[in-house]
C-alpha cells in the first residue's frame, strides 16, 4: 500500500521557497481590493474560467472550445441534440460551481466531499459517478499502477485524515499535495485527474486563493512533475502550481484593472449624462407643473362661479398645491407618494353637502388594450376619487367604483390633456382627447349634479 506523506515534512529547494513567497507577497497586494464588488466578480468569472474548464477537460483528451465553454454558460443547460463534450462542459462548470459552494458552506475535507465532486463531474456519463472503483486500473505510460480497489477507501481514510496538518504549510502546497497524493490513490474509474484538480483549487480557494487552470501545452511537464511528487520530489510540482498561481494573479489584476478604470470613465459618463438627464427632467417637470396649475385653477374658478351664478347648488375648491420636483421625481420611480392632493372638491345641493372629489397625482399605469401612444416616461398623471357625504365611507384611492363618475384620470400628451373614463371597475376604459380644459371641468361636474343629484340640464 502507497504511504500518505505528511506535508509538514516536504522539503523545497530554496528557489521554490522564493516562489512561494513571491506567490503570498501578490496574494497580499491583492488582498487590499478584495472583496470585488459583485461586477467585478461576475467580469472575472466570465473571463478566467472558460479557460479553466477548457484546460482540463483538454488535458484529459476531450474535445472542448472556448467557444462551446461560453454558449454553454450562458444556457446551462443540456438539450437531448447536445453531444458528450457540451455534456463533459455542463458537469465541470457545474463541479467548479460545486466547490465554490462547498467552500462558502465551511464544508470540511472528507470522502463525501470527493465522492460528490466526481459525481456531478460524471453525472449522465457514467454509472458508478462518484463510487470507488471496483476493478483496477491501467494508466497507460505511467510509471507505476494504482493501487488495488481493496486499499482505496483506507487510503481515503488517511488522505482525509492527515490533510488537516497541511494547514501550517503554504496554501500552494498543501493544494500540490492533496492534488498529488490523491490522483496517487486513482480511486475512481474514471475522472481522477479532473477531481484531483477540483480538489487542489478546493484547498486554494478555502485558504483564500484563486483557482487555475493547468494549460494543455504544459501537459508534459504537469505528468512529469505529479511523477516526481509521487517518488517524493516534490519541487517541480510546487514550482508549476506556484508560476501558474502568479499568472493567475496577473490575469486578475489585469481584469480588475481594466474594470476599476473603465467603471472610474462609466462614472465620469454617468455624472454627466445623468446632470443633462436632471436638467432635461426638469424642463420636464416644469412644464407639467405649469399644466397642472392651470387645470387646478380651471375646477378654482368654475367653483367661483358656480357659487355666484346659484343660490340651490355650489361646489367649493380647495388646493393643496402642486408637489415639488423632487415628490415629482419620487413618483415617477416609485408610483407614488403620501400627501400627494392636488385638491379636492365638495359639492353642494340646497345647502348641503352631498359629494367630495379628491383629485391625487400618481404615476400613468399604461393600459396596453387602451393606450394608442406611448406615455412619456415622467408620465405623472391626476387620478380622481369620492366619496358620499355627509357619511360616505373612506375616498378609495385605487379601485374608485362610483358608476356616475366617468372621468378617472387625466394625462396630459404634447396634443393636449387626455382623459381616461371607466363608469365601473367591470366596464372597459376609454380615453378622450379634449382640447381644453374647460371640457374636464363640464364632464365632471355634470356627472356630479346630473347622474348623482338628478339636476336637469337642458342640451
Amino acid at each position: 500500500m502507497i504511504e500518505i506523506q505528511d506535508p509538514r515534512c516536504i522539503k523545497l529547494s530554496g528557489t521554490n521557497e522564493q516562489a512561494l513567497a513571491q506567490v503570498s507577497y501578490a496574494m497580499e497586494k491583492m488582498n487590499k481590493r478584495r472583496p470585488f464588488d459583485d461586477g467585478v466578480s461576475q467580469h472575472l468569472r466570465d473571463a478566467l474560467l472558460p479557460d479553466r474548464i477548457v484546460a482540463t477537460l483538454n488535458m484529459e483528451g476531450i474535445v472542448a472550445t472556448r467557444r462551446q465553454t461560453i454558449a454553454v454558460m450562458d444556457a446551462m443547460r443540456v438539450q437531448e441534440t447536445v453531444g458528450k463534450s457540451e455534456i463533459e462542459i455542463v458537469n465541470t462548470l457545474r463541479a467548479d460551481e460545486f466547490i465554490q459552494e462547498a467552500v462558502d458552506n465551511g464544508v470540511t475535507f472528507d470522502e463525501r466531499l470527493v465522492r460528490q465532486i466526481n459525481s456531478v463531474l460524471l453525472h449522465t456519463l457514467r454509472q458508478d459517478a462518484g463510487q470507488f472503483r471496483l476493478g483496477d486500473v491501467e494508466l497507460p505510460g505511467a510509471p507505476f499502477s494504482p493501487p488495488p480497489p481493496g486499499d482505496v477507501p483506507e487510503l481515503i481514510r488517511k488522505l482525509v485524515e492527515v490533510y488537516p496538518l497541511g494547514e501550517s504549510v503554504h496554501p500552494v502546497l498543501h493544494a500540490a499535495w492533496l492534488h498529488a497524493q490523491f490522483t496517487q490513490i486513482h480511486p475512481f474509474s474514471d475522472g481522477n485527474g479532473r477531481t484531483g484538480r477540483l480538489l487542489q483549487d478546493w484547498t486554494l480557494i478555502r485558504r483564500g486563493y484563486f483557482p487555475i487552470g493547468i494549460p494543455p501545452s504544459q501537459r508534459d511537464d504537469y505528468y512529469k512533475a505529479l511523477e516526481l511528487a509521487d517518488s517524493g520530489e516534490w519541487d517541480e510540482f510546487v514550482e508549476l502550481l506556484a508560476v501558474l498561481q502568479l499568472s493567475m494573479l496577473a490575469k486578475i489584476e489585469a481584469v480588475v484593472g481594466a474594470t476599476e478604470r473603465r467603471q472610474t470613465f462609466i462614472t465620469k459618463l454617468a455624472t454627466a449624462a445623468a446632470a443633462k438627464d436632471r436638467n432635461t427632467r426638469h424642463r420636464s417637470y416644469l412644464v407639467w407643473r405649469r399644466r397642472m396649475e392651470l387645470l387646478s385653477n380651471t375646477f378654482e374658478e368654475a367653483c367661483s362661479e358656480l357659487d355666484r351664478a346659484s343660490n340651490v347648488v355650489g361646489a367649493t375648491f380647495r388646493g393643496f398645491g402642486v408637489v415639488e420636483f423632487r415628490d415629482w421625481e419620487s413618483i415617477c420611480r416609485y408610483g407614488s407618494i403620501d400627501k400627494s392632493w392636488l385638491f379636492s372638491l365638495i359639492f353642494f345641493a340646497e345647502g348641503h353637502p352631498f359629494y367630495k372629489v379628491i383629485a391625487y397625482l400618481r404615476r400613468h399605469n399604461p393600459l396596453p388594450a387602451v393606450d394608442d401612444f406611448s406615455p412619456p416616461r415622467d408620465a405623472v398623471a391626476l387620478y380622481f376619487t369620492g366619496t358620499d357625504l355627509p357619511d360616505g365611507d373612506r375616498p378609495n384611492f385605487y379601485l374608485f367604483s362610483d358608476p356616475h363618475i366617468r372621468v378617472r384620470e387625466v394625462l396630459f400628451s404634447e396634443d393636449g390633456p387626455i382623459v381616461y373614463h371607466q363608469p365601473t371597475p367591470s366596464d372597459n376604459w376609454k380615453i378622450s382627447r379634449y382640447s381644453n380644459d374647460n371640457q374636464i371641468v363640464e364632464e365632471l361636474f355634470l356627472d356630479i349634479f346630473v347622474r348623482k343629484a338628478g339636476l336637469h340640464v337642458d342640451g
